[in-house]
């Protein structure tokens, strides 16, 4: 069973303390990346059985523009065991595209998504970016401009690519 927790919009990127009556074989996981958090007991520091504190959680927006980002940033393009992750919420499944420009205002990358499929539901997303242009070549080091579109929403910002 999934439950999840409503994190007010003034919450601190501090630490988040639930209570559970039977903690046995609960797992809690990072939502994006899937990873299994370490859990102890807040007295003790021994692993859950009842009150348990998380390690350390990041607080994300659910509003558009101020969820939008890549991580790792820089990162190292071309390397596949090292891409970026370009991160978007969405609240209502909805047509996705993604571009990323050079300085020069060349187009490097784009990936589109229509409403329903991978990539744009509702929810948190992510797509990975390899840092290759679209004939398949390892960009420059530099600074590209992303621009997410998802309906009426749009968040640009920049990612560093750095060998």
């Amino acid at each position: 069973r999934v439950e999840k927790i409503a994190i007010g919009d003034e919450a601190k990127a501090q630490e988040i303390i639930l209570s559970i009556e039977d903690a046995q074989g609960v797992l809690v996981k990072d939502f994006l990346s899937r990873q299994v958090l370490d859990v102890t007991d807040a007295a003790t520091g021994q692993p859950i059985d009842g009150r348990f504190r998380s390690t350390p959680l990041v607080i994300l927006s659910s509003n558009f523009q101020e969820y939008a980002h890549n991580y790792p940033n820089p990162f190292r393009a071309g390397d596949p065991s090292q891409p970026t992750n370009i991160t978007y919420f969405l609240n209502q499944p909805g047509n996705v595209e993604i571009k990323v420009y050079a300085l020069t205002g060349d187009l490097v990358f784009k990936k589109t998504f229509a409403a329903g499929q991978q990539h744009a539901t509702a929810g948190p997303q992510e797509v990975q970016w390899d840092g290759r242009n679209e004939k398949g070549e390892v960009v420059r080091n530099g600074v590209y401009v992303c621009v997410i579109t998802a309906g009426s929403n749009s968040a640009k910002f920049r990612i560093a690519v750095a060998k």
